[in-house]
């Protein structure tokens, strides 16, 4: 009876062990970062899940100088995530070249934000494309030819949970001697209420530290 009882706790201790495992799983990003030229490709995943990859290298003639892809736990949190697609720099190929960035958030947005605000910026020697997708769905596509460029674009909507959010980059080049370089970000939207707390917030900050600083002067006469 006494080796019955100790089996019964050792399984159910292994058992609490087993469903701590798959939360921790189930809570992990997915961050994957994918670059091909239509005959070879290359992934990149963030394997340590530190939010944080970086691809410097080649691909058949195309030199990825550097890109980076960062998400959460470096930037933003589970419940208000942010990505950036940083530091991309492609030269020498002549063609097409597609780079993707995506990870996977298992927890619903926060109940301050209302959507996501996607922006980009940098310079091309050919075109380039940035489509920023939000469960297979594309939201907001920028394009560039010939340039520096830049442009912004609110994305208010609730994704649900799980979702899967990221950037889709297509590069046109029509000789080696052109460049891309660009940044990219998708970050969270607070809500105009969120909003409006937190600068009735800094005001009321403001007005504590003015009325501290008087009350000192105040007893420094006294």
């Amino acid at each position: 009876m006494k080796t019955k009882s100790i089996s019964r706790v050792t399984v159910l201790f292994l058992g609490c062990l087993l469903l701590v495992f798959v939360g921790i799983v189930s809570s992990a990003n997915a961050l994957v970062m994918t670059i091909s030229d239509g005959l070879n490709s290359q992934t990149i995943t963030d394997d340590d899940g530190d939010g944080h990859i970086t691809y410097i290298g080649s691909l058949d003639s195309w030199l990825i100088n550097v890109v980076t892809g960062l998400s959460v736990p470096m930037l933003g949190e589970e419940d208000a995530p942010e990505m950036d697609l940083a530091s991309l720099n492609v030269s020498g190929g002549s063609g097409t070249l597609t780079i993707t960035l995506f990870d996977t958030f298992n927890t619903p947005l926060h109940t301050g934000i209302s959507g996501f605000h996607t922006m980009w910026g940098g310079t091309t020697g050919g075109s380039v494309t940035l489509d920023t997708i939000i469960n297979g769905t594309t939201y907001a596509s920028f394009s560039a030819t010939g340039g520096s460029f830049s442009d912004a674009q609110d994305i208010l909507i609730d994704p649900g949970s799980p979702y899967t959010m990221g950037f889709n980059a297509t590069i046109n080049h029509n000789s080696g001697a052109q460049v891309t370089s660009f940044d990219a970000n998708i970050a969270p939207v607070p809500e105009p209420a969120t909003i409006i707390l937190m600068g009735s917030g800094l005001i009321g900050l403001g007005g504590w530290v003015r009325r501290r600083q008087l009350s000192d002067k105040h007893k420094e006469k006294g």
